[in-house]
């Protein structure tokens, strides 16, 4: 590959646009080799190719490979396009993956979430990631390391395949159409190489990048107090509260969070960690004295609501829940109840049918949101019991959680928030707890879960983000997440160094995405309701 080649990153970006760019037809009828890969079987129709699932195993991911008969430039190519269409009764993520020769296989991808029975095209766009070094400089820690030139380094120089890609679910199908590069510009740019012998010192005092430049960049203590005078300045001299509106009192609402454990679900797996077990004893004790715990902060007349633990490992769907259950120890208490539910059917582990894996996967998460709201509930009956901040999108979850709370709070990283309740659930809100997009312009080796070009696209697609939500029925909010970016040299513990706040470490705000929010604030009440209230 050519030293530096173009670093690549993705965004997928809708592909509702004033204008289509040119496009080149890569399939149909390009030459390309279609393999269906991981469990995957495909079937070609006409312009279509359709990808089904059997009986997954856990952690893979079922695709279909657009394979090139030889390594294909694409540096400058803006991005790919497909269009895709879910076959099944519940939202599906759909990824795209660009698939090159390079020593540690990094390249582009990034996914979308689609409807039940939906069709959309989405585009994948290559951008400069801004920064690569010549050689290892060596740093540990963070969750996402700079990368390396030659072999190590994302390159669009030599790629052999683009990819179409589930997680690991049983009997899923999409579909796939119109697999196109997109030529218009801008193309991916060459990143800054950085000299790893002369890159230290490279955090000054105030947690900033040592070596780049951005126009809100804190140089001196005295530029951060004369900053600091012009934001205090600025907010004075604007109303409190959101225009047309009475003026508020200088406090927040807030959600309060308890943390109930037990013994973990043994044979669940999950990126933090294994479900705990509801059906447990210690269970229902552990959530009375949570709920004892949170007390004072869960029943003051600004609490919002109440949320339990945090991206719970769910699984991809009800059936794929109950057979972790099923594979865990015979003395989880889980797996005695499932076999309990399944006896009174006349069933047993080898001929239960995946219809009542899907109904015993339910079961879990019924007992689990049960038994947290009666805890909730009895501290703080007049508040919101809102869930577990659920990144995943389980349809036997979510049906279980719409009979027991009273909003759904939901993480959605992507560029618009499309989670929907399943068929035959109780209708409940939803409220994104996290969301958030980020860029490479001050100095971040990893620019958050979706990244974008700059601060301008950034903000741009708050402004698009929060309109869906207040243009939608069925969302009452979102939270962005988080306040101020993490420290470029990675969080303790999880080494967290994404550039995802409103503020930077060095506490200034990002104008851009203030101004955006103050947009939103200002016009979501009539936009929502037609007039102000």
């Amino acid at each position: 590959m050519r030293p530096f080649a173009y670093l690549a990153i993705c965004a997928l970006m809708s592909s509702a646009a004033a204008e289509t760019p040119p496009a080149e037809r890569v399939w149909p009828g390009a030459g390309v080799k279609l393999e269906g890969r991981q469990g995957a079987t495909i079937e070609e129709r006409g312009d279509f190719v359709y990808v089904q699932t059997g009986r997954c195993r856990p952690n893979t991911w079922p695709n279909v490979a657009f394979v090139y008969p030889t390594p294909h430039d694409l540096t400058q190519a803006r991005g790919v396009r497909m269009t895709f269409t879910n076959c099944t009764d519940q939202t599906l993520r759909i990824a795209i993956k660009v698939k090159g020769r390079t020593a540690q296989d990094q390249m582009p991808e990034g996914g979308c979430n689609l409807s039940a029975h939906g069709v959309c095209t989405k585009e994948l766009r290559f951008f400069s990631g801004g920064w690569v070094f010549d050689k290892d400089p060596h740093l540990l820690g963070l969750k996402r390391n700079p990368h390396v030139g030659g072999g190590s380094s994302r390159s669009l120089a030599s790629v052999t395949e683009l990819v179409a890609y589930i997680s690991a679910e049983d009997n899923m199908r999409f579909g796939v159409s119109d697999v196109e590069l997109v030529r218009g510009g801008p193309a991916g740019r060459p990143p800054t190489v950085l000299k790893a012998d002369t890159f230290s010192p490279w955090v000054d005092a105030f947690g900033q990048a040592n070596f780049t430049e951005w126009p809100d960049k804190v140089h001196s203590l005295e530029d951060f107090r004369t900053r600091a005078a012009a934001e205090d300045a600025a907010l004075a001299a604007r109303p409190e509260g959101i225009p047309g509106l009475q003026k508020l009192p200088r406090r927040i609402p807030y959600v309060t969070s308890i943390g109930p454990r037990s013994r973990p679900i043994e044979g669940a797996d999950g990126y933090w960690g294994k479900l705990q077990d509801p059906f447990a004893p210690e269970f229902e004790t552990s959530c009375r004295a949570e709920a004892q715990r949170a007390r004072e902060w869960g029943t003051n007349e600004w609490c919002l609501g109440w949320t339990s633990n945090n991206e719970q490992s769910w699984g991809a769907n009800g059936a794929a829940l109950a057979r972790g259950v099923l594979a865990s120890p015979d003395d989880q208490p889980a797996k005695v109840a499932l076999l309990k539910m399944l006896d009174v059917k006349g069933m047993n582990t080898n001929t239960v049918t995946d219809a009542v894996l899907r109904e015993l996967g339910e079961a879990v998460a019924d007992k689990y949101y049960a038994t947290v709201r009666a805890a909730i509930k009895a501290v703080a009956p007049n508040h919101l019991y809102l869930g577990d901040r659920n990144d995943k999108r389980n349809p036997e979850v979510f049906r279980a959680a719409a009979r027991h709370l009273d909003v759904i709070t939901v993480n959605v990283y992507d560029f618009r928030p499309t989670v929907e309740l399943p068929k035959d659930a109780e209708d409940k809100p939803f409220l994104v707890t996290e969301f958030h997009f980020g860029c490479y312009d001050t100095g971040f080796f990893y620019a958050s879960l979706i990244p974008v070009e700059d601060q301008r696209t950034r903000a741009a697609c708050y402004l698009d983000y929060l309109r869906t939500v207040v243009d939608s029925a069925n969302y009452v909010g979102a939270h962005w997440f988080c306040w101020r970016d993490c420290p470029i040299t990675g969080q303790l513990g999880e080494g967290a160094n994404a550039q995802c706040g409103l503020v930077s470490t060095a506490d200034v705000p990002y104008t851009e995405l203030v101004n955006a929010i103050r947009t939103v604030s200002g016009e979501m009440y009539a936009r929502r309701y037609g007039t102000l209230p």
